[in-house]
């Protein structure tokens, strides 16, 4: 396997393990101390819980960012080459992923936007 291949492989591994890894997120995020609420008998309140708006925006803003970046992302391929263009949907997806691990905190309100915003970047870069 040459190195180009297991870059591409690595890159197409990244993208999927980070379109996949929020469902996950936001099931721990609807959580309480750990444990689901399903319980119906004793409310809990989850520690971060989700705003009404996210539950179609937070799910559409990577594929959103997706068109963006095939269109954009494309044309930096055909002008500045396909290396420049991989280097800069490859740096997308890295500081989307890691602003969307390191930058959400506060309200639980901020937290869903900071995670928007990063799936945003982290599609344009997978486009």
């Amino acid at each position: 396997m040459g190195k180009s291949n297991f870059i591409g492989q690595m890159a197409n591994f990244s993208i999927q393990y980070s379109l996949s890894v929020l469902s996950v997120a936001l099931t721990f995020m609807g959580s309480h101390s750990d444990t689901l609420i399903a319980d119906d008998d004793h409310v809990t309140q989850p520690d971060f819980p989700e705003p009404k708006w996210t539950s179609t925006i937070l799910r559409g803003m990577v594929f959103a960012g997706t068109i963006v970046g095939m269109t954009s992302l494309g044309v930096v391929g055909d002008v500045f080459g396909r290396r420049a263009g991989m280097l800069a949907s490859l740096t997308l997806v890295i500081a989307g992923s890691l602003a969307a691990g390191l930058l959400s905190w506060g309200a639980p309100e901020t937290i869903y936007t900071i995670i928007c915003v990063c799936r945003l970047v982290i599609g344009v870069g997978v486009g």
